[in-house]
């Protein structure tokens, strides 16, 4: 500590406001790693309903796909 060195009221001044300044920012740093996270987690939740939406609507292409090509089968069975 600068004061501990100097002994004057300027150094004790400016330790405090060094110690002020590392107090501002863990808080600083603690707050946003709070929010980064609250994002994160949003994102996440997000993302899994994004790709349980994209598997349904890829089961419903895959069930009328098959669907089509079974009607497009019976069709030219008919026609042999």
């Amino acid at each position: 500590m600068l004061s501990s060195v100097l002994h004057s009221d300027i150094a004790i001044e400016v330790s405090v406001k060094i110690i002020r300044a590392f107090v501002n920012m863990r808080h600083f740093i603690n707050n946003n790693l709070i929010n980064y996270k609250n994002i994160h987690d949003m994102l996440i939740s997000h993302d899994n309903k994004i790709n349980y939406i994209g598997n349904k609507v890829t089961s419903i292409i895959l069930i009328e796909d098959d669907l089509f090509k079974n009607d497009l089968l019976n069709k030219i069975k008919k026609l042999i």
